[in-house]
């Protein structure tokens, strides 16, 4: 009974994410790339939002004696997931997920939300991610040696220390912070709303602060019953588990790992809700397929280099950005870094080549 509520808080927070996705317009790739070169702040705005919602969350929860387990255990359970990552894969795996971002205009998490939005080429980056889980996974005993580093991710820093008195002082700045960007650049003056007068259901998009914390509470549900945290990159390693088995499962011991057990597959119930959530808000609304995509070329290498970079780098940006940040963790502060200075980057070299247009 218990397994089936797991797997029902799996679909459902997928859902609402998917849903928060499509209604923050965070999923087209004009708005990714848009964000790079600044002329759009919606993705910028959702993100901050998310973090700080997730951060005063898990800090609330931190605090109440009943909650304070599953927080504890939660926190624990992340940072041993990044015991082998270091300075080293963060600066490599961040960046190449950077650069991903913005050739492919999506993020690891954000591919389900674009398959579900029926955005164009959308499948191509999908196959490009699927490519980039494979490779990793092939190639990981080379890649841990050649990214190896004498300084990694420490152990839980929250051990002896109250985690609240650091998250909620930093969640109120973050909050802060997305104040003064809307009020400097108001959310209307990056998307356009045609008929204002529809049910909140039904119109194009809602304020990126309130999908931002939609999003960021998940990190409640998924704590409490499954003892996770957001993120949606390991998806495609488990969905190749699947794949390779019998003889096959010999070409990647680590791949071979995902394929039985919650603790992996909760990603696919979550990512399935994703791409539902993200249809039925786009149908409700009347935009399903109206985003526009990238070129298929740029669809697969920006998939492959996203995926790739999340594993190197032990997360994605919703793993590393939304999760690791609210735990304060420092690898996954200078993971994010990482990738937001590569996508910026790649972005101002792509509309200098005149390459950064969406089709």
């Amino acid at each position: 009974m218990f397994r089936l509520l797991q797997i029902a808080v799996c679909i459902l927070t997928g859902v609402i994410f998917g849903f928060a996705m499509e209604k923050g317009r965070v999923f087209e790739p004009r708005t990714i790339r848009h964000q790079m070169v600044f002329k759009k702040m919606i993705m910028l705005k959702m993100f901050i939002s998310a973090l700080a919602t997730g951060m005063f969350c898990l800090a609330v929860a931190a605090m109440i004696p009943g909650l304070y387990q599953r927080f504890f255990y939660t926190c624990n359970k992340y940072f041993i997931s990044l015991r082998d990552k270091g300075v080293l894969s963060s600066i490599v795996g961040g960046s190449l997920l950077g650069v991903g971002m913005t050739v492919s205009g999506s993020c690891p998490t954000t591919i389900y939300a674009q398959i579900g939005a029926r955005v164009p080429n959308s499948s191509y980056t999908f196959a490009g991610a699927l490519a980039g889980a494979l490779v990793y996974g092939t190639l990981k005993p080379i890649i841990d040696k050649a990214t190896r580093t004498i300084i990694k991710e420490s152990s839980n820093p929250w051990l002896n220390s109250p985690y609240f008195i650091m998250a909620l002082p930093i969640a109120a700045m973050f909050g802060v912070v997305v104040c003064s960007f809307e009020i400097l650049v108001p959310w209307t003056r990056d998307v356009k709303i045609k008929d204002p007068e529809v049910n909140m259901w039904e119109i194009k998009a809602w304020p990126p602060y309130v999908t931002g914390m939609i999003v960021g509470s998940l990190q409640i549900p998924l704590m409490v019953v499954l003892d996770e945290t957001l993120g949606g990159s390991t998806s495609f390693t488990v969905a190749w588990a699947q794949v390779l088995i019998g003889p096959f499962s010999k070409l990647s011991p680590y791949i071979n790992r995902h394929r039985w057990g919650m603790e992996v597959w909760w990603q696919i119930f979550f990512v399935c809700g994703a791409v539902y959530g993200a249809y039925l808000s786009a149908t409700m609304s009347g935009y399903l397929g109206s985003a526009k995509g990238v070129p298929p070329t740029e669809a697969f290498i920006g998939g492959f280099l996203i995926i790739f970079g999340a594993r190197v780098a032990g997360g994605c940006t919703s793993g590393h950005g939304l999760s690791g940040m609210s735990l304060l963790s420092i690898i996954s502060v200078l993971t994010t870094a990482c990738m937001f200075s590569a996508a910026i980057t790649t972005a101002y070299i792509m509309s200098y080549m005149g390459t950064l247009k969406i089709t």
